[in-house]
């Protein structure tokens, strides 16, 4: 684990307004590149937590209606690939282009998606990729009732940027589930500062321009590392 003392959080609009930078015609990033790279950083965690003698073999990857969402679609291809038995919940029909063509990916992988609910309990390790930064309360159907589940379920929980439902800037304001493990995208939010779990970061796509524009402290990630994980600040 690296130890740090400092490292830059963001607030909502902070993070809304940086995530638009890298995808400007003078930064040049897609959305696509994005997602990639962030299901990658989630796959990598849940392969480092196995490398420390965790058995999450047979994985479900929860997803919302956003890019958070999207992210954990990438994850489990990836997830896949590496030899891990992933599967995609989505509570709902996908109408949207851009996440069908992820999905197709998935499906080519042999990567099983449900539309339903799922009994937690089966799987060795959810994945909460439902909401990200841009939530806002309250809660919304169909995505309260799996919300409202993970804060009891006995399956370890690895959140995607943000856990799903809480305040991006103030945390766990609705007593919500509190997962074990959190990667946050980029950097930390605000509303993660008081998290006692482990907490992974993957954000080694940060610009060095921007870093210096915006006066980020960012981490130093080790080799080739995609992630890393942080002490409890």
């Amino acid at each position: 684990m690296q130890q740090l003392t400092k490292i830059s959080y963001l607030n909502q609009i902070q993070s809304q307004q940086f995530d638009i930078e890298l995808m400007s015609e003078d930064v040049g990033f897609t959305l696509d590149q994005l997602m990639e790279l962030a299901g990658q950083s989630i796959a990598n965690t849940v392969v480092q937590l196995n490398k420390e003698g965790k058995s999450y073999n047979k994985i479900l990857v929860l997803c919302g209606p956003g890019n958070n969402g999207g992210d954990g679609i990438v994850s489990a291809r990836h997830l896949k690939q590496f030899g891990l038995q992933p599967e995609i919940a989505l509570f709902r029909e996908v109408k949207n282009p851009f996440f069908n063509r992820l999905l197709n990916q998935c499906k080519y992988n042999l990567v099983p998606i449900h539309y339903e609910m799922q009994d937690f309990e089966k799987y060795d390790l959810l994945i909460d990729a439902i909401l990200g930064f841009s939530f806002k309360p309250p809660l919304r159907e169909p995505y309260d009732k799996p919300i409202y589940q993970l804060k009891t379920t006995k399956t370890p929980i690895l959140s995607v940027d943000i856990p799903s439902g809480w305040d991006v800037e103030q945390g766990n304001t609705q007593d919500l589930f509190t997962p074990e493990y959190l990667i946050s995208l980029t950097l930390p939010k605000l509303g993660v500062k008081s998290f006692k779990g482990r907490h992974f970061i993957g954000g080694r796509f940060i610009p060095l321009k921007l870093q210096e524009k915006y006066n980020f402290i960012v981490p130093e990630y080790q080799g080739s590392d995609t992630i890393l994980e942080l002490s409890n600040l």
